[in-house]
Parts: structure tokens; C-alpha cells; sequence
């Protein structure tokens, strides 16, 4: 009878912690999905709507965000654009390398290499060769 009992406590306590925890990861999930910024999610091709509302209504999809989409959105985050543009270069369209008008400084043109500015410049009405 006492083995029974302590049985029972133990998968009783058992259930309680992983409620608990389920419910930690469901918190921190939701206030995850609502502070990342609309571009993030555009850039990882998700929905923060959808997520959110599985989130809630499913709480155990919230250990799927946090250890499969919150990944995505992460890397999506650490990667930076051409200059002046929101989306990463994961969404960003590809600007072929060549003499643009420089975003910084009027009358002078500056050398984008494909993937960032480079120190290369020149007057704007002059058209030269791309650097080496």
C-alpha cells in the first residue's frame, strides 16, 4: 500500500513540474514572439500572428518555437543589410557590384562590391573601372 502511495506522489510531482515548466516556456514564448520586430519574421518567412495563437491555444508548441523558430528569427537578426535598407540580406534583393550615388555624401559616387560599401570613390559625373 505504501509503495502505491509514494508511486503516486512521485508521477504527481512528476506532473507538476512539467506543468510548471511547460507553462515558464509558454510565458517566456509569448513575450519572445511579441518583442521580436515585424521585419524578423518577414526575413524567416513566419507569421508572429500564427505563432502566438498556436502558442496560447497549444502550449506545448511553445517548446517548438522556442527550439526550432526562435532559431531561425535569431540568425535572421545577426545578419545586416545594404546601408539604409530593414530587411536583412536573407530578404534583401541582390544589388549587383557597381558605382552608386553614395548614400552619405552629395556629388560622389562610391563602389558597392555586391555585398557592402567599400572605400572606393569618385566624382559623380565620372563613370571608371571597378576597383581591384
Amino acid at each position: 500500500m505504501a509503495a502505491g502511495f509514494v508511486a503516486f506522489f512521485v508521477i504527481w510531482i512528476g506532473f507538476l513540474v512539467l506543468g510548471l515548466g511547460s507553462f515558464v516556456v509558454l510565458i517566456m514564448s509569448v513575450v519572445d514572439i511579441a518583442g521580436r520586430p515585424d521585419w524578423q519574421w518577414f526575413a524567416a518567412g513566419q507569421s508572429r500572428i500564427t505563432w502566438l495563437l498556436v502558442s496560447i491555444l497549444v502550449p506545448f508548441c511553445s517548446f517548438v518555437y522556442w527550439f526550432s523558430i526562435r532559431r531561425k528569427l535569431i540568425a535572421v537578426a545577426t545578419m545586416g543589410g545594404p546601408p539604409g535598407y530593414p530587411l536583412p540580406l536573407l530578404a534583401a534583393p541582390m544589388v549587383p557590384a557597381n558605382w552608386y550615388p553614395d548614400p552619405h555624401v552629395a556629388n560622389q559616387r562610391r563602389y558597392w562590391n555586391g555585398n557592402s560599401w567599400t572605400d572606393h570613390v569618385q566624382a559623380a559625373a565620372a563613370a571608371g573601372p571597378t576597383p581591384a
